[in-house]
């Protein structure tokens, strides 16, 4: 609806896509379009506590009626934006029973009271139901129930009569039969998801049924697929994510893996751990054949190869083959590459030029959707190397987001001198003298990670040269740890909304950070330590001095661990925060992911490990600050 601006001009836009929104005819049949809808619902169908996304919940609903407008565009009475007078014109029309259009009005208003009591309480936009007796309680009390059992009462009943409607209206049944069913495992077979998924499996979706012949090799491999899945950390979520993937990926590609016992060892492992990569390997299944096969770096484009390699090295993690170090320097090497590859279709080799990767990508530590931080460094007389140097940074930012969605890669040159206000491409020597005068301490300890990705001209052994210069000019004192350490706690996030259980794995005291502080200034307390990867400097600085080995042994273990987790809130969680989750579900499966048996085994363990990490940290600071004469 036109909501600002020239009225007139509005109503005339939505006329004229009025043909689009309710087209009079439809290419599929109505049982496809319903059934399309269907599985849309069942894909985003959370746990029961989110009131919006789960079954019988806000969006159940909505879709459902949206769906109905779809197949009645014709009777102009019907087309209405609002949810609430779709029912009424619905039930004017004889497409609702009237104690259909009743019950589903009073489900709509309940859940969305439910909603907005939910985010007032919380102060943000979120769906899901409070995860402790006394969030429910008050919750409870809120929406003028005495106790929690007379609310969850109501919720199941309102839960019940909107699956009844919502399917009624949108045809959908249940083939699968008890039979059938037997084939699931217990650990499937209690999940209310299991016969809808068992079905799309074995029959495909209404709008894209299995042929005869692929059914016979489903039900075939299917004993063996569900005794896999049962076996995995999380089944459920494992189910969802194979039966989508197969979906997405055809029967020809995605039924092709299942068949064949080490690839489906690979794909559940995604499925039940990275459901994120998984959706990414649906769209281009050619790159998991590479996988299990050999390819040919040269021969991929920057794309895939990004996926090819990003994938096979994940697989050695879920799999146990590597660790998080050997993962971010395989993603890191893809990305030199894909940058080298750039430069050498921008590059003329007119001027020296080169690429100084900082941060995470400096020190090899990638994971999924990390940001490149870089710093652009050219130097040449030749008259126009300043305006020729500024057009290849522009060209090398923009060709390595590979122009699709999302971005192979964000490049992030806000470290250079002046940050933002200053030109994208620096020369080496106004590097040199900004450094030199006037650099703050933190900049100069993020050379500390610091790694010449790139170099045309050899310009490399110059800033190597620079980055030594700057740690023999500026030693280590006292008063620069006591800087450093009140640094640190200033970065420790405020817990804004008093959350009990508030932890930033990344900036809480005892976080990733305090680890990449505590050797970042033992690089700068030991000019013989190399620069590199947090893990990699904490290992040698406890062979250097055997008085911070025990403490630097368990930082870096820690670190790791950390790490692995943060992995898991991006392909698990599907959240590039770095907060733990609040809500119950996605912290019960990332302690399952990380082997817990529960989420709160896992956050008594997060406590304990993150309060040692801050103890060995102030040791560290400590034993740096006062050097033994």
């Amino acid at each position: 609806r036109p909501c600002a601006g020239d009225a007139d001009l509005g109503a005339e836009f939505l006329h004229r896509i009025a043909p689009f929104v309710y087209p009079r005819t439809t290419l599929r049949p109505p049982s496809q379009l319903l059934a399309d809808v269907q599985s849309r619902l069942a894909e985003r169908w959370n746990a029961d506590r989110d009131v919006k996304h789960r079954r019988g919940g806000i969006r159940h609903i909505e879709f459902s009626l949206q769906a109905l407008q779809m197949l009645h565009a014709k009777n102009a009475a019907v087309r209405t934006p609002s949810t609430m007078a779709s029912m009424e014109a619905f039930a004017a029309e004889g497409l609702l029973a009237p104690e259909e259009e009743a019950l589903l009005r009073d489900a709509y208003v309940f859940l969305r009271r439910v909603e907005h009591a939910v985010q007032i309480d919380q102060f943000e936009q979120t769906h899901a139901l409070p995860p402790t007796d006394t969030g429910l309680l008050r919750l409870a009390w809120v929406l003028g129930f005495d106790d929690v059992e007379a609310f969850e009462q109501r919720l199941g009943q309102i839960q019940e009569n909107v699956i009844r409607i919502c399917d009624g209206l949108l045809g959908a049944t249940d083939t699968v039969t008890e039979e059938e069913m037997q084939v699931l495992p217990p650990v499937l077979a209690r999940e209310e998801r299991a016969r809808p998924l068992l079905h799309d499996l074995v029959y495909g979706r209404s709008s894209a049924p299995r042929s005869t012949h692929e059914r016979h090799r489903l039900r075939a491999v299917m004993p063996e697929l569900l005794r896999d899945i049962a076996a995995s950390p999380l089944p459920l979520s494992a189910f969802v994510s194979i039966e989508q993937f197969v979906a997405a990926a055809g029967s020809r590609g995605g039924l092709a893996y299942l068949e064949h016992p080490d690839a489906r060892r690979l794909l559940l492992r995604f499925a039940a751990l990275a459901p994120v990569a998984l959706r990414g390997l649906a769209r281009d299944p050619l790159a998991l054949e590479l996988v299990f096969s050999s390819w040919e770096e040269d021969r991929l484009d920057d794309a895939r190869l990004q996926l090819v390699a990003g994938t096979s090295a994940l697989a050695g993690l879920l799999l146990g083959d590597s660790g998080m170090r050997a993962y971010g320097e395989a993603l890191t090497r893809v990305a030199d590459v894909i940058l080298h590859r750039v430069i050498g279709r921008r590059h003329d080799a007119s001027f020296p030029f080169a690429v100084l990767a900082m941060g995470k990508y400096g020190s090899a530590e990638l994971v999924p959707g990390s940001d490149l931080d870089v710093i652009l460094l050219f130097t040449g007389t030749v008259p126009a190397a300043q305006e020729r140097a500024q057009r290849l940074a522009r060209d090398i930012i923009a060709d390595m987001r590979g122009g699709v969605v999302p971005p192979l890669y964000e490049v992030d040159a806000r470290l250079r001198p002046e940050g933002r206000s200053a030109p994208l491409a620096v020369s080496v020597e106004a590097w040199r003298l900004y450094l030199s005068g006037r650099a703050s301490p933190w900049e100069r300890q993020s050379l500390l990670r610091a790694r010449v990705a790139f170099d045309a001209g050899g310009l490399g052994a110059e800033i190597d040269s620079v980055i030594a210069q700057q740690r023999a000019t500026h030693p280590l004192t006292s008063d620069d740890v006591e800087r450093l350490r009140a640094m640190r706690l200033a970065m420790e996030p405020e817990n804004r909304f008093r959350q009990a259980d508030f932890i930033d794995i990344k900036k809480s005291a005892g976080g990733l950070v305090d680890a990449e502080f505590a050797a970042q200034l033992l690089q700068l307390s030991d000019r013989g330590l190399p620069r590199g990867g947090t893990m990699e400097v904490l290992a040698e600085a406890g062979r250097h001095d055997p008085a911070i080995a025990d403490a630097a042994g368990r930082l870096a273990g820690h670190y790791e661990v950390l790490r692995r987790m943060q992995l898991f809130l991006r392909l698990l969680v599907d959240t590039p925060s770095n907060l733990l989750p609040k809500d119950e579900e996605p912290r019960r499966l990332l302690a399952s992911a990380l082997g817990f048996t529960g989420a709160a085994p896992m956050l008594e363990d997060l406590r304990e490990r993150m309060a040692g990490a801050r103890r060995d940290f102030g040791f560290i600071l400590d034993t740096v600050s006062s050097p033994t004469p």
